[in-house]
């Protein structure tokens, strides 16, 4: 303060108030209060104003001090109650706990070794407590244990009497996973030189044409079970050489799929990657209706469930700001790993699969995160079977772009069968993208048979759109010498020797013991391939079609001879892959009723031809039927179900089981046999309805 104020007006000495204890004027005036020394109790300006200097009101309740604060003596009766307190305090609390911890043990929740609540609960230590009896069970007929993700764990915090909770740890949950799908299979558990066996088989046979997974080579079959204890049954189940241990493998994995991934809720690698194997190869375990979309949009949700569908945020998830509820969302997250992105990938490949055999349901939508899978794995590729998957996906991604690019027509609301037909610059730019695909792979992964066959079928996919243009357009926009009709031409001629190299490749690469491997989409292909030879003999069939040598082309392609080698070779196959029949009920394999589809399927192309047309191959499927015309059939056939057995059925010498019968409508071999693109008019042999199928080419 200035020296020149006097002791009337001014105290000599003042100093300003503590934080908090201004008084009321100052505080309401924002002034800054100085205290007096001889002020009697007033600052400077309520003593210079002349008012009323009211002290601070206490805005804070004080905390009563427990650490920091001096002890009263023992003799002081204060202290004697301030200690009885206490002590009855912790007593009740300590008997609260307790009673918690036993109303959880006695509802199933077993004590964490490394965390046990202890007489001392007040202190600052915690214990971890987490459900896994079946004594928790909510009613007597839940069948099922609970699990991690149906009941968090809990935390019991004695040091601010504050219990929370948070989710376990996903080790944890693999473990509990790992543990129970281990007990699922002890029934089935086959080690030494037989499961190694069947495992190296999966290797050469299975994963070369499917490379869902990467699979060391120094990795044994043991080593795999202890791992991914379901992975490695599906795939002891697809490589058993035994019926009847196939269908046995087969009802474990439908309980451990109802029980612990759909009941449970469970979600991890293992239970993904033995869905996306069980998928794959599901044509091994159809009865009586297909699975495969069902399969595949479970293996979707358990992908999405794991969050395998976009890449991992590089800062800390919103979840993580509630606190413990969702604490591991905090923590710094791994980048997505290569194992990961090509599991996703395979997981699109399945809803593709089904959208190419059944036209049900689209595939799933194409991100830009797996774009980043696909790079990743064609840029750094772990093994050569990496680009085989690469390139797998991007034919299906090309040819998805003819059959997706119109859902209208491929559900049949399209009244213009024209308007199924893409225009002749996507045709041009998706041939040149093909192109360029086959380019960039290495030379000896161009000469890979599976790649060459799912190049060649997306190549047939585009360039078989030339056959949905109508006839009464190709008479309009066509004449002899004419440029349209030149084109029209080439085009038919580029999907005829498209079918050719795709009909090559197949049968000479593939040999019978090699088409145990092959997964379902392989068997959607062929139906393809057939479909588009069928189509191309009807091109020109009434001389509708200017130029074009009809009979050049049937010869060319035979396509009953085509379905006479498909027989041939399926017929080969359970012997040269030593595939014991053992079952002892009605029950057939996949390699049993396979030749049969593919006579049904000669019988029902032939009953389509129109009257008094031929083609090579029909004299030999002619004089069959007469050798059995006179045999009485073991099993139940189609002309048995009409009443009719004139001459010249095309049915007469084909005994089917009815399970193979009823099926027939439902299998994706057969699913656009139906098509208007290339019916005559005619009502199916087989069949006699009127199948409303829109062309799905």
């Amino acid at each position: 303060m200035s020296s020149g104020l006097t002791s009337s007006t001014m105290p000599e000495t003042c100093s300003p108030a503590p934080y908090g204890k201004a008084c009321v004027g100052c505080s309401r005036a924002k002034c800054k209060c100085y205290t007096m020394s001889n002020g009697n109790g007033k600052c400077e300006r309520c003593h210079r104003l002349g008012k009323v200097c009211e002290p601070p009101v206490p805005m804070r309740k004080k905390r009563k001090a427990t650490q920091h604060s001096p002890q009263p003596s023992p003799s002081h009766p204060s202290a004697l109650a301030d200690s009885d307190l206490d002590s009855s305090s912790t007593a009740r609390l300590e008997e609260k706990l307790d009673s918690l911890v036993s109303l959880l043990r006695s509802q199933g929740v077993t004590t964490d070794q490394s965390s046990v609540v202890q007489s001392n609960a007040v202190s600052s230590s915690a214990s971890r407590v987490s459900p896994g009896s079946e004594a928790s069970r909510t009613s007597p007929a839940y069948s099922c244990e609970p699990t991690a993700n149906n009941f968090p764990s809990v935390i019991l915090e004695a040091s601010d009497n504050n219990i929370s909770m948070i989710r376990t740890s996903q080790s944890s949950e693999n473990s509990q996973t790992l543990q129970l799908v281990m007990e699922d299979i002890a029934a089935h558990v086959n080690m030494g030189p037989a499961a190694d066996e069947q495992f190296d088989h999966f290797r050469r046979c299975f994963l070369v044409i499917f490379p869902f997974i990467r699979i060391p080579p120094s990795m044994t079959s043991d080593e795999l079970r202890q791992q991914s204890p379901f992975l490695w049954l599906t795939i002891m189940s697809i490589t058993a050489k035994s019926l009847a241990k196939q269908f046995a493998m087969e009802e474990t994995i439908w309980s451990i799929i109802s029980k612990r991934v759909v009941t449970q809720r469970r979600a991890n690698m293992d239970l993904l990657l033995g869905l996306i194997c069980f998928t794959a190869w599901s044509h091994y375990f159809k009865q009586d209706r297909p699975f495969l979309g069902m399969l595949s949009h479970l293996a979707t949700s358990v992908a999405l469930e794991l969050n395998l569908h976009k890449d991992v945020r590089t800062n800390v998830s919103w979840r993580g700001k509630f606190g413990r509820i969702c604490s591991e969302q905090s923590q710094k997250q791994v980048p997505r790993t290569l194992d990961e992105r090509r599991t996703m990938l395979a997981v699109w490949s399945l809803t593709s699969w089904y959208w190419a055999a059944y036209r049900k349901a689209e595939p799933m939508t194409w991100t830009s995160y797996l774009s980043s899978c696909l790079r990743a794995l064609s840029e750094n590729s772990e093994y050569d079977l990496d680009l085989v998957l690469a390139a797998h996906v991007k034919s299906h991604l090309i040819a998805n772009q003819v059959t997706c690019s119109s859902p209208d027509d491929a559900l049949g609301e399209g009244d213009d069968p024209s308007t199924a037909t893409p225009p002749s610059v996507l045709i041009k730019v998706l041939l040149r993208q093909l192109s360029d695909i086959r380019q960039s792979l290495p030379p000896h992964i161009q000469t890979h048979k599976t790649v060459q066959l799912n190049l060649l079928t997306a190549e047939l996919t585009v360039r078989a759109t030339c056959l949905n243009v109508a006839t009464s357009d190709t008479k309009e926009r066509s004449s002899p010498g004419g440029t349209l009709c030149i084109q029209r031409l080439r085009d038919l001629e580029a999907t005829l020797i498209t079918t050719e190299r795709w009909r090559d490749v197949f049968f000479n690469e593939f040999s019978s013991a090699d088409l145990v491997g092959v997964p379902t989409d392989s068997l959607s292909q062929f139906t393809l391939c057939m479909v588009v030879a069928f189509r191309l003999t009807m091109v020109g069939a009434d001389g509708d079609e200017p130029g074009w040598d009809a009979e050049e082309m049937r010869r060319r392609i035979d396509v009953f001879g085509m379905l006479d080698r498909a027989y041939e070779k399926l017929s080969r196959v359970q012997n040269d892959a030593g595939i014991v029949a053992d079952f002892p009920g009605p029950r057939l394999g996949i390699w049993q009723k396979s030749p049969m589809m593919f006579r049904m399927m000669k019988a029902l192309l032939m009953a389509e031809l129109p009257p008094g047309m031929t083609l090579p191959g029909m004299e030999a499927a002619a004089e069959e039927a007469g050798q059995h015309q006179h045999q009485q059939p073991a099993m139940r056939t189609p002309e048995s179900m009409d009443q009719s057995n004139e001459a010249g059925d095309m049915f007469a010498g084909i005994m089917v089981p009815d399970q193979v019968v009823m099926t027939m409508a439902d299998e994706p071999w057969l699913s656009e046999l139906w098509g208007p693109s290339w019916d005559t008019g005619q009502q199916s042999a087989f069949f006699p309805v009127d199948f409303s199928f829109t062309d799905q080419m």
